[in-house]
């Protein structure tokens, strides 16, 4: 296998295991796992007002820096979202890929940095 195919294998298996433990926000249309008003609020800010400057609410009354992960969001629920019957399922698909993509990236690099090749095994 090439670099590019291993680095696909590894992509697909960690998807497919972080949709394992998942499973219960995926399947379901709400799951009692916590409040994402403010965060989806926030969306609604890009959408609305096409821009945002602020990161997450904070309970000691501060944003915390970078809106990366609204417009992201806007981003998945744009391309999936008529894959789910709620926004929290494509948020956590969203979640999904871009971890995936970093443990793909890490397992990457880490391995042809310190092997000097592409190997997934460890």
């Amino acid at each position: 296998m090439n670099s590019f195919q291993k680095a696909a294998v590894v992509f697909v298996v960690s998807t497919l295991y972080l949709v394992c433990l998942a499973w219960a926000a995926l399947s379901n249309h709400s799951i009692p796992d916590g409040d994402f008003a403010a965060d989806m609020l926030l969306t609604n800010r890009i959408w609305d007002e096409g821009y945002l400057l602020v990161g997450h609410y904070s309970r000691w009354q501060f944003n915390h820096p970078g809106p990366f992960w609204f417009y992201y969001n806007a981003i998945v629920e744009f391309v999936f979202g008529w894959f789910f019957s709620s926004r929290l399922q494509a948020w956590q698909l969203g979640s999904i890929l871009l971890n995936s993509t970093f443990i793909t990236f890490s397992a990457v690099s880490l391995s042809k940095l310190l092997l000097n090749k592409v190997c997934i095994k460890y």
